[in-house]
């Protein structure tokens, strides 16, 4: 018998694929010995095969289904080019969703680390931030005491169609003196956008808008109804009292201290105000 004729044992060593994966393949069709022995029954292959076997591994490397493959060991060279660019572009879509997945968990953990180490409770306090891209809805009717589902609702659902996650909210109001909870009338409801994705279709009182680099007074304190007004005014009247120059809104953040279901939820809001440069 030639020389140039493998028993599997000896191929899945060639290849370095296991015998059972080459038993598989025969089984299927994608791959058989080229000969049997009419006498003894046996099966080799030979070594025109290693290229076809070698393309194999390179498509399996690719994610591409066993199925596709069977199709594609028929295809003409023109064919097989066309083939493997339209599977770089595939691969292109795939790295870039990757990249994204990765921002997201780069901006996710930099959003819990930013939250341990907030310098001090209760207390105002300087900040640089980093700019923030935010999915914004106008508000009506909402305040610290009370915000409707319905407007978190078309937020979630607009980060979930552009293939992002909502991971935390706030919003926006205006920098004045409030004499009660009730009179604070939030502007917009925001969530952080963690990826640069352009968003399309945007519901009319929906916009992304952009929390500007720079530097912030905060304040970061416990959630109650009892102890938001008491923060704020100590906000406002350090701004007041040291005549920080500032801008005009305030940016109310909303952290979750646990993710658990187990737990009661609390969180920590952070109030920011922008400092005009000098």
């Amino acid at each position: 018998m030639s020389n140039n004729y493998y028993t599997i044992g000896e191929m899945s060593k060639l290849s370095n694929l296991p015998i059972q994966t080459l038993r598989y393949y025969d089984q299927i069709g994608l791959f058989k010995p080229i000969h049997i022995d009419p006498s003894s029954n046996y099966r080799y292959y030979d070594d025109t095969q290693l290229h076809s076997l070698d393309l194999i591994k390179a498509l399996r490397y690719l994610e591409i289904p066993l199925a596709t493959i069977k199709q594609v060991l028929d295809y003409t060279l023109d064919e097989l080019v066309t083939f493997l660019a339209d599977q770089e572009t595939v691969i292109d879509s795939k790295i870039k969703r990757l990249q994204e997945v990765q921002n997201t968990l780069l901006k996710t953990k930099s959003q819990i680390s930013n939250q341990l180490s907030i310098p001090v409770m209760d207390e105002v306090y300087e900040s640089e931030e980093d700019a923030i891209r935010l999915l914004s809805i106008k508000l009506q009717n909402s305040s610290p005491a009370f915000v409707s589902n319905d407007y978190f609702t078309p937020l979630i659902k607009t980060i979930d169609e552009a293939g992002g996650v909502a991971t935390k909210f706030g919003c926006i109001y205006p920098l004045k003196a409030f004499g009660s909870l009730e009179e604070i009338q939030y502007q917009y409801l925001f969530t952080p956008l963690l990826t640069d994705r352009y968003l399309h279709n945007l519901d009319k009182d929906m916009s992304v808008v952009t929390m500007s680099e720079g530097r912030y007074l905060c304040i970061s304190f416990m959630f109650s109804m009892d102890n938001y007004m008491e923060h704020y005014n100590q906000l406002l009247h350090y701004i007041e009292q040291q005549q920080c120059s500032v801008q005009s809104d305030v940016y109310e953040f909303y952290l979750p201290t646990t993710y658990s279901s187990h737990q009661k939820p609390e969180y920590i809001v952070q109030l920011k105000v922008k400092m005009n440069e000098k």
